[in-house]
């Protein structure tokens, strides 16, 4: 109990669970006084074992444990006594692995940054997947993990949210939320399109994100609640960004522009895909913003087939369930429109920033798009975001510095238009 080990310094953080304080809180729990830790019973480390009747000993040890040390001095000890031992270290697990359902910590991406790891452990202890697996409980899920995770920024916008209605049919009128920052100048606006793989997902999910997108960039940014699949599967979803953009465009001044602000479209994810579809579609916006968007239904790219695990998210079953949601049939994923990495011609389209994450299976969508543009002849700036997986975006309450990088990128992007 005072073994002074080199990983119960390098993992004393939260996220790697059994910080010093909590070992110290147990500690007091489990002894009457000082004196008790030092009690060769429990202070094994402490114990000169001459004792070779001790049994074969197997050590189980999580890489990421701040008592892992231990493990590796109790084997050195018995092994010294003649005791015959084997150690087997699980490779990117953390202390509670063990007794943990979600088993996929087993095999966590060693790779992953802390905050994709602090992630992963929230979402596996707070929000596991639903069972049964129903498209109104994935749902419920991506509301709760975006408010639970962003809980203490919300509120904390500095200008004026305005509800709106825009109709693009006799039938449909499509919400939008206006953000306009205190301090917002009329230069540039922007249309965003949230993500959720066009089956979940809405602008409570981005609101948070969106409040400092606004606050920073000093702009006005509506967010479109766009009809969502699989109750309204492509090219709905698709036409009704293109309709609401149309009409931004053409109203300006209705939205707190002028007649000189330069309208631009974001999104990350399926929001990714429908920013980058728009613009195929209207051909005088300003800019698109792109993160870590999915441009081929085919999901054939190398980072598709590397990050498949769990804690990457888009699992090549979610990704699967997402396309039968979003789309009618096998032929819609060869839809230029719905795969925009098909389209014959680039020409024309406006400068695009990508914002990547390194560890996502829609990785290569966003460097083989980028390909795409720069060989037309568009402005492009990509920037990666490392150690961190899908979905980041929308939880700068977990993903403080990644979103913080993302945010500085936008920045300075729009600045630079």
């Amino acid at each position: 109990f005072y073994h002074d080990a080199p990983s119960r310094k390098e993992f004393d953080k939260p996220i790697y669970v059994i910080i010093t304080s909590m070992l110290d809180w147990f500690a007091s729990n489990a002894f009457s006084n000082e004196s008790d830790k030092l009690n060769p019973r429990v202070a094994l480390l402490r114990k000169n074992i001459i004792n070779t009747t001790i049994p074969p000993c197997l050590f189980i040890v999580p890489e990421l444990d701040p008592l892992r040390d231990d493990s590796y001095k109790y084997q050195e000890i018995l092994e010294k006594a003649g005791v015959k031992t084997r150690l087997v270290l699980i490779k990117g697990a953390i202390h509670p692995f063990f007794s943990i359902p979600a088993t996929f910590l087993l095999q966590m991406d060693p790779r992953l940054g802390d905050e994709a790891r602090n992630y992963s452990l929230f979402i596996s202890q707070n929000f596991p997947v639903p069972k049964p697996f129903t498209l109104q409980a994935m749902r419920e899920r991506s509301e709760n993990v975006n408010r639970k995770a962003n809980e203490k920024l919300i509120g904390t916008f500095n200008g004026i949210e305005e509800e709106r209605q825009i109709k693009i049919d006799d039938n449909t009128e499509i919400p939008i939320t206006i953000y306009t920052p205190a301090n917002a100048n009329k230069d540039k606006m922007v249309v965003f399109f949230h993500g959720g793989g066009w089956t979940q997902g809405s602008r409570e999910t981005h609101q948070t994100i969106v409040n400092m997108l606004a606050d920073a960039t000093k702009s006005i940014w509506i967010s479109v609640e766009y009809r969502l699949s699989p109750e309204n599967k492509f090219p709905i979803w698709l036409d009704d960004g293109c309709e609401v953009t149309r009409q931004i465009l053409a109203n300006k001044t209705s939205y707190g522009g002028d007649e000189n602000t330069k309208v631009g479209v974001a999104g990350d994810s399926a929001g990714g895909l429908i920013a980058a579809s728009v613009c195929h579609t209207i051909k005088n916006l300003a800019f698109q913003i792109l993160v870590y968007g999915a441009f081929d239904f085919a999901y054939g790219t190398e980072s598709c087939k590397e990050f498949t695990s769990p804690e990457h998210i888009l699992t090549p079953a979610i990704l699967a369930w997402f396309s039968s949601n979003a789309l009618r049939n096998e032929e819609d994923k060869k839809n230029p429109r719905a795969s925009v990495l098909l389209h014959e011609s680039f020409e024309g389209l406006p400068p695009c920033l990508f914002i990547v994450a390194e560890l996502d299976p829609l990785r290569d969508d966003s460097y083989e798009y980028q390909k795409k543009l720069e060989k037309a002849g568009v402005k492009t700036k990509l920037v990666l975001i490392k150690d961190v997986i899908h979905a980041y975006f929308s939880l700068p309450g977990i993903y403080e510095k990644a979103c913080g990088q993302t945010i500085e990128a936008v920045t300075e992007f729009m600045n630079s238009l």
